[in-house]
């Protein structure tokens, strides 16, 4: 190997290494201190340049991506365990509590997700995406079943746990806690309604 391409490698090395550390630390920041951190105390805490920031990175939206790649390992796992529950109002209610989790995990997150519904090419955009299909899917199941109602979209499942960790920013837990039970009972199907006025009943 020649000197050139040992220094290639190298740079190449310094490149991702620089890539990664930028991640990890807007991690941090962005949990901390919401999606509109500071690029250039991310880039000083992560030991590059804001030009090298901006070679990774060429807009916040990019960096959000390449952070939200990082945060959708966690959901992925999460998903396959929803996928493994039988009933399939149940799984969409479970699918329900795990996309409140993911938005609530960093400060701002609420924001750029629900902006990122107008705009069809931004990175946020298409990191989304997945999370607006897999509702439809789980709603689609539960919908089969009667645990859902038949007129949703996974979009509206979407939007409506979006709004939950909104609310969750800033209303009281008790608040948010009613909030999402009108919710939850405004998107179950008729099978849903009546095994919960059955266990009423029981109840009474």
């Amino acid at each position: 190997m020649s000197a050139r391409e040992v220094e290639i490698r190298s740079q190449r090395s310094d490149a991702v290494r620089n890539r990664m550390e930028i991640i990890r630390v807007a991690q941090t920041h962005f949990r901390e201190r919401g999606m509109d951190a500071s690029l250039d105390a991310i880039a000083r805490e992560a030991g590059v340049g804001a030009g090298t920031l901006y070679r990774h990175f060429a807009t916040r939206d990019d960096l959000i991506a390449a952070v939200l790649d990082v945060h959708d390992e966690a959901m992925v796992s999460r998903i396959a365990e929803i996928d493994e529950i039988a009933d399939p109002g149940e799984a969409l209610e479970a699918w329900q509590t795990a996309l409140e989790g993911y938005f609530s995990g960093y400060r701002g997150f609420v924001g750029p997700f629900g902006q990122a519904l107008d705009t069809k090419y931004s990175a946020i955009a298409n990191a989304c995406k997945w999370l607006i299909s897999t509702s439809a899917r789980l709603l689609q199941a539960a919908q089969t079943t009667g645990s859902a109602r038949s007129d949703l979209r996974g979009e509206d499942v979407y939007l409506s746990v979006l709004t939950v960790a909104w609310a969750s920013q800033a209303a009281s837990a008790e608040a948010v806690d009613g909030m999402r039970r009108i919710i939850r009972r405004g998107i179950a199907g008729p099978r849903s309604r009546d095994a919960s006025l059955d266990d009423h009943a029981q109840g009474c």
